[in-house]
This record gives structure tokens, C-alpha cells and sequence, in this order.
């Protein structure tokens, strides 16, 4: 293998790329097992009309696991924004819109949304009241088929040459279940909320709900406004996120939290 050059650097993981490869290398001490599931919902995502780069294999080098993928040429929405805050707007507008074609898709062989976020807000540390709390908000949130991405941020939304007219491709398959589409929304939400403030996570989340009408509103909110189960889940959603952030992200999520 070749590193041409770093494309991402994260906490547990950098990404090189490869002439035509996109190579993903994860550290030494982190759990394999974790690194084939996210591999497997890669290659069980191809089988939808999601666009995501096609999985080459599994790797390792120098006693470090990998995972190998196309190379898609372009921009991340993250980038943009950055290189074109003006735009700031058109951009998650963009990202909702991929949102809402990912959330339209089913894929049964998918882990339950549900029940992952059990599991994390059992390991988020906070209170046991609160967890007791968190966890009857999960059992009471309407249970659907969707594919739910889990970490649908900028970051991970790839435009072909930087245009979103030229096509769209969605990275980082890690936390992808089959779930309640306005929950998958209330992570985003609160994940750009951290990184980019309240302002243009307001404009994500008017954006992402203002559509959502009739049978479809009632199957994901239940009895109550689809902007009343949002907000319901936002909690939850900062919960879930809790077990893998920092310091200074966890204290940003306990805001939501308590």
C-alpha cells in the first residue's frame, strides 16, 4: 500500500489515499470486531440505491486493522461550509436532503436502532435517574424499518467535484441502524449543534421537519407534532453520543441531557 496523502485525521482513525483507494486505518487497540461491522454495513448499504463508495476489503499493516474503499473525488459539505460560510445555508439544506434520501431507504439485515441506543445510554455515564429517564424516551420512540445513518453530519457527506448537482456520496457507515428517521435527525442535530452552533442547527432541523406530513409524520412522531417528537428525542440522541465524546463534548451534551 501507498499513502499518498492524509485525508482525514479523527480520535481512533486516520484515512489515507491510495491512487484509486480510500484506505480507513484504525489504531492499533481498536476492536476488530467493530471495525468488520462497520465493513459489513458498508457492503449491506451497496445493496440499496444509497450512494456510498464501494467496499474493497479489509486490511491491516503494521499491526493495524483497515478498511479499504473506492475513492470518491470531491468535497465534503464540512469543507464547503468552511471554505464558503455564506453559503452555510444552501450546504445543510443539501445535507437534509441526503438525509431524507438515506431515511427513505430500508434495509433489513440492519441492527435495530433501538436497541444501540440502549446500549449507549447505558454506558453515557450520567445519572441513573436521568438513565432511567433516556432509556423509557427509547422504548417509547415508534419503532420503524428506515436506514438511519447515525452519524449524518458533514463531515461525511462527500459532493463529486465539489458540486451538488454532480452527485453525492455518504461516508462513515459505522453507525448505521434500521430505525425511526426523526431520531437519526435529533443525532445530526445535536452533532451540529457542537460543531457549527445553535443557529445553523436550527436551519438543519426546520429544514429536515418542514416536509414531514400525513401518514409518514404519524408513523415517526406517534400522537404528538413531528416538531414535538423531534425535540422529545434530542435528549436521548445527546445521550447516545455521550460514551464517545471528549471532555468538552460531554459536558456540551449534559446541557441537553438534564
Amino acid at each position: 500500500m501507498e499513502f499518498e496523502r492524509i485525508v482525514a485525521v479523527r480520535n481512533n482513525k486516520t484515512v489515507f489515499r491510495d491512487g484509486e483507494d480510500c484506505i480507513k486505518l484504525f489504531k492499533e487497540d481498536y476492536p476488530k470486531d467493530d471495525i468488520l461491522n462497520e465493513a459489513l454495513n458498508q457492503a449491506r448499504i451497496e445493496r440499496t440505491s444509497i450512494n456510498v463508495p464501494k467496499l474493497k476489503a479489509i486490511t491491516s499493516f503494521d499491526g493495524k486493522w483497515g478498511i479499504v474503499s473506492e475513492f470518491i473525488e470531491g468535497k465534503t459539505i464540512a469543507e464547503l461550509i468552511k471554505g464558503h460560510p455564506g453559503n452555510s445555508d444552501e450546504y445543510i439544506k443539501a445535507l437534509v436532503n441526503v438525509q431524507r434520501t438515506v431515511n427513505a431507504e430500508t434495509c433489513p439485515m440492519l441492527n435495530r436502532q433501538r436497541e444501540k441506543l440502549v446500549k449507549k445510554a447505558i454506558l453515557s455515564g450520567i445519572e441513573e435517574k436521568k438513565v432511567k429517564e433516556i432509556l423509557k424516551s427509547i422504548i417509547n420512540i415508534p419503532d420503524c424499518e428506515y436506514v438511519c445513518h447515525g452519524d449524518l453530519v458533514p463531515e461525511n457527506v462527500i459532493l463529486k467535484d465539489g458540486n451538488i448537482s454532480d452527485g453525492v456520496y455518504i461516508v462513515d457507515w459505522a453507525h448505521v441502524t434500521k430505525g425511526n428517521p426523526l431520531f437519526d435527525a435529533a443525532l445530526s442535530y445535536v452533532k451540529i449543534y457542537y460543531e457549527y452552533g445553535k443557529e445553523l442547527a436550527e436551519t438543519y432541523k426546520k429544514d429536515y421537519i418542514s416536509d414531514i406530513a400525513g401518514d409518514i409524520a404519524k408513523e415517526l412522531s406517534a400522537d404528538k407534532t413531528v416538531e414535538e417528537a423531534f425535540y422529545k428525542f434530542v435528549p436521548a440522541a445527546a445521550a447516545a453520543i455521550m460514551p464517545a465524546a471528549n471532555k468538552k463534548m460531554r459536558e456540551f451534551l449534559r446541557s441537553f441531557v438534564i
